[in-house]
Formats: C-alpha cells, structure tokens, sequence
C-alpha cells in the first residue's frame, strides 16, 4: 500500500510536468499568406519566385496557375522549437524585388495579402559634399610712405682766407661751453 501511495504522488506531479515538455516541443500553427502578385503593375509569369522573411528565418514558394493567374499561396510553418509573437514583422520580396506591403504574423493566420513591387530600384542618394565658403582675402593696405624732410643745410659763412683757422676755433668754442654747462650741473646739485 505504500508503495501505490508514492506512485500515486509521484505520477500527480511528472504527468503536468510531462505534459508541458510535450507541447514545448510541438511545432508552431503555421500562418498562411495568399493573393495576387504584380511587378511593375503587371501580372508576373507563373513559376515567379516569392519570399518572405521573419526574424531572420526565409520561406519561399512560386507563382503557380492553380490558384489563378498571377497568384500565391505561402505557408509559414515554423521549424520545431521556434515561435513567432504575434505581430511580427513579415517581409515580403517578387522575384527579389521587395514589395510595398509588409505581413505580419498570426499564429493559424490565413492572411490575404495582394501584394506588389518594383523592378526599377531607386538608387540610395550619394551625399554630395556641401560647399566650403572660401574666406576672400582682405587686402592689406599699403602702408604711406614715411616722408622724412630732406635736412636743411646749416648755413655757412664763407670767410676769405684760411677755413681751418675758423673751424678750429669752433672747436674750441664747443669745448669752452661744454666745460662751463658741466661746472652750472654740478653746482646745482
């Protein structure tokens, strides 16, 4: 009898623990995406490929003529283990162009999603350098000329005779007053 009660009480808590590992494991619901298909706002030719990419993980199909011309059908069922949130963003290519229209997800979705694109890619614009202003140059002004005032000759006299008589007797004037202007400073002081 003890026995049957550890068994009893054991199997109370491996059954929900088994049950939850079980559906852990089972794969997701898939969702399914399906409607018409234009390139450039035609019908594509059956056989042309459509992608669609969640969370990094791509699933692919083609245009076939069953469902009708210019039509798709596209099953996303997630590999064991992965799950999708609802609402995450699917995105879509035609032949690897990529589609106006963005999918999102919905676990056990049937989604019609009419969907179109471009071949004509518009080239990402290349930055152009923006102008530099260049700094004009001031120009110096050219400096005016010093005048400097052509010396005005001492006036000579002009004595007939010997010139060097006066000159030395200039010189000796100088001396006589410069030795008379050095006895005034030093009596001032």
């Amino acid at each position: 009898m003890k026995i049957i009660c550890i068994a009893l009480i054991l199997s109370l808590f491996t059954i929900p623990f088994l049950s939850v590992v079980a559906f852990a494991q089972a794969p997701g619901l898939p969702c399914r995406f399906h409607g018409s298909a234009q390139l450039d706002g035609y019908c594509v030719a059956d056989g042309t490929i459509i992608t669609a990419t969640i969370a990094g993980d791509i699933y692919t199909t083609t245009t076939p003529s069953v469902y009708g011309a210019s039509t798709y059908l596209l099953n996303l069922s997630p590999a064991s283990g992965v799950y999708y949130s609802p609402g995450t963003e699917i995105i879509l290519t035609i032949d690897g162009y990529p589609v106006e229209q963005i999918g999102t997800w919905e676990t056990g979705g049937n989604i019609v999603l009419d969907i179109s694109a471009s071949s004509i890619l518009i080239p990402t614009p290349t930055p152009s350098p923006s102008p530099t202003t260049t700094p004009t140059p001031t120009p110096i002004p050219t400096p005016e000329p010093t005048i400097n005032p052509t010396p005005t000759p001492s006036p000579t006299i002009t004595i007939p005779g010997n010139n060097d008589d006066i000159t030395a007797t200039t010189k000796k004037l100088g001396t006589v007053i410069y030795t008379v202007l050095k006895i005034l400073v030093s009596l001032s002081n």
